[in-house]
């Protein structure tokens, strides 16, 4: 089990120098939890992604994770698409962009895919970095209701 960890923190970081507008992640983790429900009954995950980033501040990128759900769904797969802008102005950072969720595999009738439209904000100050967001879904995991996240 602890070999995990060590293949988790690799995945962190980006295969290619920061510089360059491409990036990859891959990682390995115990368990793949979001927004505290985990995604993978509690066992281990395989996930990755790829992204490009523009010098003005542009942004686009995917994430793939391995999942387990123990139902009859047929999702075993989740795949996010990205994209947003991304700037930094005195002293603060700012991030707008919306978010899409896919579940390939999985039924249509269950409605698992949803899109999300998010806002951050960021400050570091000595040795401590703030940050908040807000995420607001109108279709989040099969409701019909618009469901706000804030942070």
């Amino acid at each position: 089990m602890k070999y995990s960890w060590i293949i988790a923190a690799a995945g962190l970081m980006p295969l290619t120098a920061v510089s360059q507008p491409f990036s990859t992640n891959i990682g390995y983790t115990t368990d793949y939890i979001y927004r505290g429900i985990s995604q993978t009954s509690e066992e281990p995950a395989v996930q990755g992604g790829f992204d490009f980033k523009h010098g003005t501040g542009w942004y686009l990128g995917t994430w793939a994770s391995s999942l387990n759900f123990q139902d009859d769904s047929g999702a075993h797969v989740e795949f996010d698409v990205y994209g947003g802008y991304r700037i930094a102005a005195g002293g603060a950072g700012y991030d707008f962009g919306i978010l899409y969720y896919s579940y390939p595999g999985a039924a249509s009738s269950l409605d698992y895919d949803f899109i999300e439209a998010y806002a951050h904000t960021s400050y570091g100050w000595q040795y401590v970095d703030w940050t908040a967001g807000l995420h607001i879904s109108p279709d989040f995991s099969a409701e019909s209701a618009l469901v706000y996240m804030v942070f």
